[in-house]
């Protein structure tokens, strides 16, 4: 099964489909975020994949 690219798809397999594709979505996810690393305006280093940006980003949808 090919899982398309954004949330509402994503949010589908992970609901609705089986447990092979949603582990096959959320290790896309996973890979995608260990590639996004950047910098703030002030010059801080960060990485999608970092603990305290995922954290931040649980706390914004309710977890």
């Amino acid at each position: 099964m090919s899982v398309d690219r954004g949330a509402p798809a994503v949010l589908a397999v992970t609901t609705f489909g089986t447990a092979q594709h949603a582990q096959q979505a959320v290790d896309r996810i996973r890979a995608a975020n260990e590639r996004v690393r950047s910098a703030t305006e002030a010059g801080e280093p960060y990485r999608a994949a970092g603990h305290d940006l995922l954290g931040r980003v649980r706390e914004s949808d309710g977890r």
